[in-house]
């Protein structure tokens, strides 16, 4: 088993094929360029990986590709840029994850409260400590000012 598989090919039409198997999806892309113009399509399935090469066959400008993944055997059929794939799903997808959760309310007892002040505790300690006067302005500020309120100066 490979991590990633590209296959590609010229049909009889011109038509440039692609197809890819980056992990959990295949990739089909069929592109044609004529003078003037450019056209392409791309078709994305999610089949898991491939477990053995794709075999390819050709009729003309129709051609089927025969890839067999971890989600079931797939065929695609390319013709020009019409990309048709078909399941027979023998292996299921892998189940989806599982749903979340709801989200439930804590009780309070879990909650840890903060120690209590007493309201007196800041301005007791601001209380010791002289308020400052800003030494360009003349204004007095807080003692646990940084900067003077009126002027911006550093205190």
């Amino acid at each position: 088993m490979s991590d990633t598989w590209d296959l590609r090919w010229i049909s009889a039409d011109g038509t440039e094929i692609n197809v890819e198997n980056p992990g959990e999806y295949t990739i089909v892309s069929a592109e044609r360029s004529l003078p003037g113009q450019f056209e392409q399509t791309q078709n994305t399935t999610e089949s898991g990986s491939w477990v053995e090469p794709p075999q390819v066959n050709q009729d003309g400008d129709r051609s089927v590709v025969t890839i067999v993944a971890t989600h079931g055997r797939f065929e695609v059929e390319i013709e020009g840029l019409n990309i048709e794939v078909q399941s027979d799903n023998s292996v299921p997808p892998p189940p989806l994850m599982p749903l979340m959760m709801p989200l439930t309310a804590m009780s309070p007892s879990l909650i840890e409260d903060e120690p209590e002040s007493t309201p007196n505790s800041a301005t007791a300690s601001n209380a010791a400590k002289p308020a400052t006067t800003c030494t360009q302005c003349g204004h007095l500020g807080q003692p646990d000012d940084r900067f003077c309120a009126q002027c911006g100066t550093a205190l």
